[in-house]
């Protein structure tokens, strides 16, 4: 050991020496070469046999430590000689900083220099390169060796590793952890920082938690260690035991047990963590974030000293001020201080939720003009902020932010009054741009149109700072900018009422007005200076007046009706006159119109009597034009609701057919109309209506004398109807006074006593409420059950020119009671009404263009084309042997679609699908629905080739009407998502600011006109339902004009002047059959994501210049087009 000793204090000395010239300061250049000559020697062999000596001494060390326990200053001396290798080279590279800071005069030792060895340079030339090459391997050596003194110095840890785990010996341990920091100084510096952020550091002292939570950690560690050490000293004691013996053992019970020095260290480190433990609490109480200054002057008042931290307060001193009798105060002044915290918190987050929170702002039209959108997310974080901070008001501890917190809620509130009279601005202005955009608009209302004007001045300019910074809350925080909404408010209110005022006088001036909505008569109203251009919207007032002859000079010389026909006025009408008060000559066409019906019809029949007989009461032939439209069959049914509505009218009451859908409740009303030749308005209900709604529709009513029909009354909300019946019961009441004038809801009207109030109700349907009994008795009643399908069919044939009609009509009925009894039940299939009038309408078709064909060819021919599309697979075969005994021997000729065919080859091949039978044979299947209904509806799995057959058949159409082909027409198509409107932007929403039904079917219907011969369609999607279902009812009815709940007059029957249509028709898509409709590439990718995402039918429906529906079951859709 005294050996190993002189060693290490030799070793040391030796690398003291080299630090000590490699540090001094030359004085001369000798001194310098001197120097420079000994650093290099010692680097490369000093160092190299140093570190051989250092590795015999380590060789001894390592048994030492087994054997001798060293003290601290041997283990010191030890691991300073073991790391000198290491600590060296730091001085190395501070030698030669110090030599290039050297002031000596280099160039005079160079010139001395190389003079004196220029001649031994020449001479030991080849010496030099032997000791380049000598230096070079002795360098690699050095590496080398270092290498693998590290690797050994690796191994030599690991086994002192294995020695502290199988060791129970404490001084080992501390030996070694001695070592290992004497090696590490980061980690003891470490271990030194956490013993003073337990005793001296506040400023580390901050979060109790996390201190508590590591003291439970180290507890739990030093337990893990003493179980450890535990279990080492039992397995010593019974190997000791076992080889003593049992007597032994006995002498050992009366001796005490000797305590391993690892364990007693364990003890006494456990019994440490438990005291500090006591201190916790203290701790979470004065290390609270929360406290501030005002709380340690309430702790120190406490006190009675102040108790305030600075920054040489540690954990030790406040210990030291004995303030445990106060820790239960104190703790309660924490807990304030922490909710306090808490608060300010929150709120702080509040405002910082604020920064990122934007205006969406997009482009008006083209007008330049920005507006909002989408609101709906800044209004939820509005409101929950209102909430949250009014919650926080009403704490006990948010008084140290009250003048804060009040303020923010301050904010908070004028911040949303502002967005809300924004909104309201907005959606005021956006109602009335376009009205006002009109310079007839303007001059016509010319105070309105200077308020609009001030008001859109304002309104650019608050758009225009929000464009700017779009953020929210400096958007709203622009000084006046809530009064000026308000003031432009209050000036949209005054607009707005003179807008009313003034088409409320229009309406009375022109009645028919009345069924028209606000939108629909500012168009005709603002066009002054052109009357043809008022000529599209003449269908909303006179139902039989499509278009009207004018003269050069603007004369209105005759009227059209939508079959062409014209009939010459007995009066020319001079619109100039008029002097741009399309109104005038509106009521001037509509007096000589009924004059020149009347003339007409009395030169045609001398003997025609003024008035039409119908059992008991007498009623006025209105001479309304109508048109050459087509007209019901009368059958007992009908003419019993004839005699009904005839004795309802004679009462001065109103009429109420009911029944079940389809058996001619809607049709037979507005028939019955038609023979008196007056105007009948079809009011599609719903539960959206209101009574003012109602009102403004009645207003028109009696004031021009028409008829209404209130399809599916029902639907209207209880406590409209009686209100309802309030007004319908003061209009009967004037009739039946004779009164020429009456006050309606406080406006005075002109009365028209020919005015008639008919309802049609289905009881059967969900959500229909009953009528009020002050309802009631204000109708009579007539039940439509079932209609005569064989007289219908038979009369109906013989008008399309069949001989045969009553045998053929018996076929057709027995053909759809064969199906309904023996055919699967599916809810899409129809045996009705509908259904045999599509039967009927087909089979006059192909008698138009088939007249020499034989007539049972042409009926089989219809029936097959109208319901082989709709049924399922395992049903064809049963109908098919329906029919063949009903038609036995007849056999169907193959129909010439060559050019068809053609063009669906092309297009299937323009995109890119494959042209297989039975794709060909569902677009047949649908072009010939086509030709019969309304509408149509496509039924089958997702991936059955619904959308591809639609697509290309609207494509092929345009095609055939460019190759001039089966007299086609250019198809335009559109398909709309509704899943992405509410359904009351589809099917009608009451807007509270200009009270108008906002509806997207509205836009769609007006872009049909009758002048358009176009073929049109529109493709929707959205759920089924039952309201859902009687909307679409409402459009696909027969009659070919209904009024909506805006008093928007919808009209379908220019789909197709040539052909008839009744109602909704259906094709039948099977997936198994169209696998070749797509491309053989994604055929199964498209197999596996039918079956995997769907399991639900698609309905989807076309109807021209009405829209394409698609009706999903399945709440959550894919679309993969």
């Amino acid at each position: 050991m005294y050996l190993s000793l002189v060693d290490v204090f030799s070793i040391c000395k030796e690398y003291e020496h080299i630090e000590e010239q490699c540090l001094k300061e030359a004085k001369n250049t000798e001194e310098l070469m001197e120097q420079q000559l000994f650093i290099e020697n010692a680097r490369s062999l000093g160092t190299i046999q140093l570190t051989d000596r250092i590795k015999e001494v380590k060789k001894r060390l390592d048994y030492l430590l087994n054997n001798h326990l060293f003290s601290q200053e041997d283990l010191e001396l030890n691991s300073m000689t073991v790391t000198w290798p290491k600590r060296i080279q730091p001085i190395f590279d501070k030698n030669d900083e110090v030599s290039d800071l050297s002031g000596l005069d280099w160039i005079g030792f160079v010139s001395v220099f190389a003079g004196s060895c220029s001649a031994r340079l020449l001479c030991k030339g080849t010496h030099c390169l032997q000791v380049v090459d000598k230096v070079r391997r002795e360098r690699e050596t050095v590496l080398t060796e270092k290498r693998e003194a590290v690797v050994l110095e690796l191994s030599k840890l690991k086994a002192k590793a294995f020695d502290i785990k199988e060791c129970g010996d404490m001084d080992q341990l501390t030996t070694y952890t001695n070592e290992v920091f004497a090696c590490d100084p980061k980690a003891n510096e470490r271990c030194a920082r956490k013993h003073c952020v337990c005793e001296q550091g506040r400023g580390a002292v901050q979060d109790s938690e996390t201190i508590s939570n590591e003291v439970q950690e180290y507890w739990t560690e030093i337990f893990k260690v003493n179980k450890f050490f535990q279990q080492i000293k039992k397995k010593e004691m019974l190997e000791k035991a076992n080889k003593e013996g049992v007597k032994r053992k006995k002498e050992d019970k009366d001796e005490p047990a000797e305590e391993m020095s690892a364990i007693v260290v364990c003890n006494k480190i456990m019994d440490q963590i438990k005291d500090f433990k006591e201190y916790i609490p203290v701790i979470s109480i004065l290390c609270n974030p929360g406290i501030r200054e005002r709380h340690w002057v309430k702790m120190s008042e406490i006190a009675q000293k102040d108790i305030t931290p600075d920054s040489g307060t540690s954990l030790r001193k406040v210990l030291k001020q004995d303030l445990m009798p106060f820790m239960e105060e104190f703790e309660t002044i924490s807990g304030a201080a922490s909710k306090e915290f808490g608060l300010e918190k929150a709120m702080n987050k509040m405002k910082d939720e604020w920064e990122s929170i934007e205006f969406n702002l997009i482009d008006y039209r083209d007008s330049g003009v920005k507006i909002l959108a989408s609101v709906d997310e800044i209004q939820q974080v509005l409101d929950d902020q209102i909430v949250k901070t009014q919650t926080m008001r009403g704490s006990p501890f948010i008084k140290p932010f009250e003048t804060e917190i009040k303020a923010w809620e301050e904010k908070l509130m004028r911040m949303q009054e502002t967005i809300d009279e924004w909104l309201k601005v907005q959606s005021q202005w956006l109602y009335l741009e376009p009205i006002f955009s009109s310079p007839d608009i303007m001059s016509q209302m010319p105070e309105e149109g200077r308020l609009f004007t001030i008001v859109d001045k304002t309104w650019k300019d608050v758009m225009r700072h929000a464009s700017k910074d779009p953020k929210v809350i400096p958007a709203t925080s622009l000084t006046g900018l809530l009064e000026k909404l308000k003031d432009n408010n209050e000036l949209l209110d005054k607009i707005l009422k003179g807008l009313n005022a003034y088409l409320e006088k229009k309406r009375l001036y022109f009645p028919r007005f009345f069924f028209l909505s606000n939108d629909e008569m500012l168009e005709i109203l603002s066009e002054t200076k052109d009357p043809t251009r008022v000529e599209p919207h003449l269908k909303k007032c006179f139902e039989g007046i499509a278009k009207l002859l004018f003269s050069p000079s603007l004369d209105i010389l005759a009227i059209y009706s939508a079959e062409s026909e014209q009939v010459k006025l007995i009066e020319t009408i001079n619109t100039v006159e008029a002097k741009g008060a399309v109104e005038k000559w509106l009521l001037t066409l509509e007096d000589v119109m009924l004059r020149s019906i009347r003339d007409v019809i009395d030169r045609s029949r001398e003997a025609y009597a003024n008035r039409v007989k119908i059992i008991n009461a007498s009623v006025k032939y209105a001479y309304e034009y109508l048109g050459n439209t087509p007209r019901l069959v009368i059958t007992p049914l009908t003419d019993r609701c004839y005699r009904t509505l005839i004795g309802a009218f004679h009462l001065n009451l109103g009429g109420a057919p009911e029944g079940p859908a389809g058996t001619g409740k809607t049709e037979t009303t507005k028939d019955l109309a038609k023979a008196l030749a007056v105007q009948c308005v079809v009011f599609n209900c719903s539960d959206g209506l209101d009574y003012l709604a109602m009102g403004k529709f009645f207003k028109g009513l009696a004031s021009s004398g028409a008829w209404a029909c209130f399809d599916e009354f029902n639907r209207i909300e209880l406590e409209v109807l009686s209100v309802v019946a309030q007004q319908i019961l003061s209009i009967q009441r004037a009739v039946q006074d004779h009164l020429e004038t009456f006050v309606f809801e406080g406006t005075t009207l002109v009365l028209n006593s020919n005015c008639f109030v008919a309802i049609t109700m289905n009881p059967g349907y969900a959500g229909r409420s009953e009528l009020p009994d002050n309802l009631k008795v204000l109708f009579r009643t007539v039940a439509m059950m079932v209609p005569d399908y064989a007289l219908i069919g038979e009369i109906s044939l013989y008008s399309y020119g069949f001989l045969d009609a009553r045998n053929l009509a018996v076929k057709i009925v027995m053909t759809y009671r064969l199906c309904s009894e023996q055919l699967s039940s599916q809810p899409h299939y129809d045996y009705g009404m509908r259904a045999v009038k599509s039967v009927l309408v087909a089979a006059g078709n192909l008698k138009l263009k088939f007249p020499d064909e034989r007539e049972d060819i042409l009926l089989l021919r219809s029936i097959k084309d109208v319901n082989l599309p709709k049924f399922l697979s395992h049903d064809i075969p049963l109908f098919n042997g329906i029919i063949s005994d009903l038609f036995p021997g007849v056999t169907l000729p193959e129909a010439d679609y060559s050019d068809f065919l053609q063009a669906a080859r092309d297009k299937c091949e323009e995109f890119k699908l494959q042209c297989v039978p039975i794709f060909q044979e569902k677009l047949i299947q649908t072009y010939e629905m086509l030709l019969v209904r309304h509408g149509f509806m496509l039924v089958g799995e997702p991936f059955s080739g619904k959308t591809s057959v639609l697509h290309t058949l609207a494509e092929m159409l345009t095609l055939l009407n460019d190759r001039e082909q089966m007299e086609e027409q250019k198809t335009i198509y559109k398909t709309i998502n509704p899943k992405s409107i509410t359904m009351g932007q589809l099917y009608g929403m009451f807007d509270p600011v200009s009270h108008e039904l906002c509806l997207i079917l509205e836009e769609i219907m007006k872009m049909m006109t009758p002048n358009d011969f176009d073929l049109r369609g529109h493709g929707f999607d959205p759920g089924i339902s039952s309201d859902c279902v009687q909307v679409w009812y409402d459009i696909f009815g027969a009659e070919s004009t209904r009024v909506g709940a805006n008093n928007e007059v919808v009209d379908i029957r220019y789909a197709r002047r040539s052909k008839q249509r009744s109602d909704c028709g259906l094709v039948r898509m099977a997936c198994a059959s169209v696998r070749g409709l797509r491309c053989s590439q994604l055929q199964g990718q498209i197999s596996k994501l039918s079956h995997s995402f769907f399991k639900n039918q698609t309905f989807l429906v076309l109807y021209l210049q009405t829209p394409l529906l698609t009706l999903k079951e399945d709440t959550l859709w894919y679309d993969f087009k």
